[in-house]
């Protein structure tokens, strides 16, 4: 009775044990603190701006490209997964070898092993006896290698390797992407910094008059009409170019993120003398052949082909027979062996038959997914077709816009000028006055616009067409920012020339250059700012053209009052 009693307790005592096991192994959710986030907010801050080299000098187009392609954290992190997608390459290669396996083990009993047998005839049994101490020591040394593995290892490393090329295509494509935002957003920054002045001397010109026609009305020298429409004539002329600055204010900001400096840095662009309109000549034939051998999507869609002819193969090879080869040296401490050192050896045979009766399916459903991928790949190639065709068009359209932009800012300029000279002394000569600069520098910012969206689309085209700025090589960190600014405005004015020569063999260039058995440099973990353009170049072209009509009504309304 004592020993059921006593049973029971050590099951208690065991059930609860194991309870506070589990209860000890259970994760709850632990937000992070408001420490934690500061330390680590404080850490990537640091990191997210301590390799950029200062930026003293002013920025010409040229630096903001290298500075993207060198400093920007999307781009970095490109670059890591690329390389980390090579590092998984090499890894997967070493399935490949044979499984070369050491293992130990010590097994202690608290009885002896013992047994006994009975005679088969006489039923029998004798003394039980034992053949194995109570502390045994085990040790092996394996060799394995099975042919099926090996075949599954071999397309897999195949197919890692493709992957890594991916990777490629895909840090490339995100080099294009930013170079066309650069393309776009410097401009704009130009167009704030350049317009940023004169837009404030307008505004103070029109507070200053609306002050006067203020006092004017007071004192009753006109009618209150005519004052009235006179001021908001001015109100208007105030609001539009506020509305002007606005849509440009956020392009520095935009520019900030994209190379990658604090967006309180305070820097200074280098406005050309003259906006160049690139050459372009290049046949729709030849800008078709550049783009199915250098573009990265098409690339892509090529590489994974060949992975899913590659999963083809291995889904056939899981259905053969495997025969695989064995070799072992052994060690037993047990003290009844005759010998307690031996080696054995042997083949290995192992084949499953439920996976060798579907192989017809399997093959079925192999051959539909290759077809799949051909699909998407022929979409893809009819997608880039279509893309270089819009893209030339968009590019010859947009330089169109530009030059009738550029003729009317040479104009409002002029009328502008003139009517500085020739402006009265009366309220009407200084609302014309106004107008007219406010209308001069509508057209301005209208010529900036379509010169970014202009040169937007050039990105774009040479987007399409898969053309590298650099080959990776340029850019393994150990060139200073000043020499691959140099060759980033080399090229850029090759491309600008149209010179045909000036593409790379971009593929070629880009594998033979990354550090797959180089260290790879960290960042941090922060999220990039993002760096989405947010220009909205047809709205503001259209907007430019309302400010340009109701300038031009206010004028008219000025002369009738008058």
């Amino acid at each position: 009775m004592m020993v059921g009693v006593t049973k029971i307790k050590s099951r208690k005592v065991l059930i609860l044990i194991c309870g506070a096991l589990l209860s000890g192994c259970a994760v709850a959710p632990k937000p992070l603190t408001s420490e934690q986030l500061v330390t680590q907010w404080v850490a990537d801050s640091n990191d997210m701006f301590k390799d950029a080299e200062k930026l003293d000098s002013k920025l010409t187009f040229a630096s903001a490209v290298a500075r993207t392609l060198n400093y920007n954290l999307d781009k970095e992190a490109k670059s890591i997964e690329e390389a980390l997608a090579f590092k998984r390459m090499d890894l997967s290669s070493m399935d490949e070898l044979p499984n070369f396996v050491a293992s130990a083990g010590y097994v202690m009993r608290d009885k002896k092993l013992a047994s006994s047998s009975q005679d088969l005839a006489t039923g029998s049994s004798g003394s039980p006896s034992f053949s194995m101490d109570q502390e045994n020591g085990t040790a092996d040394l394996g060799l394995t290698w099975n042919v099926l593995d090996f075949g599954l290892s071999y397309y897999q490393s195949k197919t890692a390797a493709d992957r890594a090329l991916i990777a490629v295509e895909r840090r490339r494509k995100a080099e294009h992407e930013l170079i066309a935002q650069v393309r776009s957003t410097y401009w704009r920054a130009v167009a704030y910094q350049t317009l940023h002045g004169q837009i404030k001397s307008v505004l103070a010109e029109a507070q200053n008059a609306l002050s006067a026609s203020k006092a004017v009305e007071s004192e009753n020298v006109k009618s209150p009409t005519e004052a009235l429409r006179y001021q908001k004539s001015l109100l208007e002329t105030m609001r539009q170019m506020r509305a002007v600055e606005q849509q440009l204010s956020t392009a520095p900001y935009e520019l900030a993120a994209l190379i990658n400096v604090k967006p309180s840095t305070k820097f200074k662009l280098a406005a050309p003398d003259r906006l160049v309109v690139p050459h372009w000549t290049m046949p729709a034939e030849r800008m078709t052949a550049i783009a199915f051998e250098n573009n990265p999507d098409i690339h892509e869609q090529a590489y994974l082909s060949r992975i899913a002819s590659n999963d083809s193969h291995s889904e056939l090879i899981k259905a053969l027979p495997g025969v695989g080869l064995a070799a072992n040296l052994n060690y037993d401490s047990n003290s009844f062996m005759v010998d307690n050192y031996w080696a054995d050896i042997g083949p290995r045979l192992s084949w499953n038959l439920i996976k060798f009766a579907h192989l017809p399916k399997i093959q079925k459903t192999s051959k539909l997914n290759e077809e799949a991928v051909k699909a998407r790949r022929l979409a893809v190639r009819m997608a880039v077709l279509a893309q270089v065709y819009i893209a030339e068009r968009r590019f010859k359209d947009s330089v169109d816009m530009y030059k009738q932009a550029d003729s009317l800012y040479r104009v409002d300029s002029r009328l502008s000028w003139v009517l500085n000279q020739q402006a009265a002394a009366d309220a009407a000569g200084d609302l014309e006055r106004i107008s007219a600069k406010a209308s001069a520098i509508a057209s301005q910012l209208r010529r900036f616009e379509t010169y970014a969206q202009m040169q937007k689309a050039y990105g774009r085209l040479q987007q399409t067409l898969g053309r590298d700025l650099l080959p990776a090589k340029s850019f393994d960190g150990k060139n200073s920012i000043d020499s691959l600014t140099d060759t980033v405005e080399a090229r850029l004015i090759q491309w600008d020339k149209g010179d045909k020569d000036a593409d790379f063999k971009v593929v070629a260039a880009a594998v033979t250059s990354l550090p797959r058995n180089k260290d790879v440099k960290t960042v941090s973990t922060a999220a990039s700012a993002k760096t989405t353009a947010t220009a909205k170049t047809a709205v503001l072209a259209s907007k430019a053209n309302d400010l340009t009509t109701d300038l031009s009504r206010n004028i008219l309304l000025a002369k009738a009052d008058k």
